[in-house]
């Protein structure tokens, strides 16, 4: 099954599309394992940043504004909430669990940004801030 995680960059500091798909490539620029690139989604003709590991398996980041972005947010949190922009990673099915280490490195890079909410689409749960 493949998984999607959301990632709300509150108003406190914008990003941009540009910022936030450098700052991935930068996260993989070293590793012999990840390639990526700037593609067009074929629906939206929107720019997506492709992360290709071992050269088969397929990760695709999406960066998103507007006020659609607030509303999902406001609707998962249910109050109202300031946020500019979104990060969603679709992380292809991975069945034998061969490419975790790169969802963890992703996870950990998204929770190191400051004034964050990480939602996992498919748990439908906040799993960033942790709340007690």
């Amino acid at each position: 099954m493949s998984y999607a995680l959301h990632t709300y960059f509150l108003n406190t500091q914008p990003r941009d599309e540009n910022q936030v798909f450098e700052s991935v490539q930068h996260l993989f620029a070293k590793s012999k394992r990840v390639t990526a690139g700037i593609n067009k989604n074929p629906i939206t003709n929107k720019n997506l940043l492709k992360l290709t590991v071992d050269g088969s398996y397929s990760i695709s980041a999406f960066f998103d504004q507007g006020q659609n972005v607030t509303e999902d947010l406001e609707s998962i949190l249910g109050k109202k909430v300031e946020c500019n922009s979104r990060l969603r990673f679709l992380f292809a099915p991975d069945p034998d669990n061969d490419f975790d280490d790169i969802g963890v490195i992703i996870l950990d890079y998204l929770e190191s940004f400051k004034d964050v909410i990480i939602y996992s689409a498919n748990r439908e749960k906040v799993i960033f801030p942790v709340e007690s």
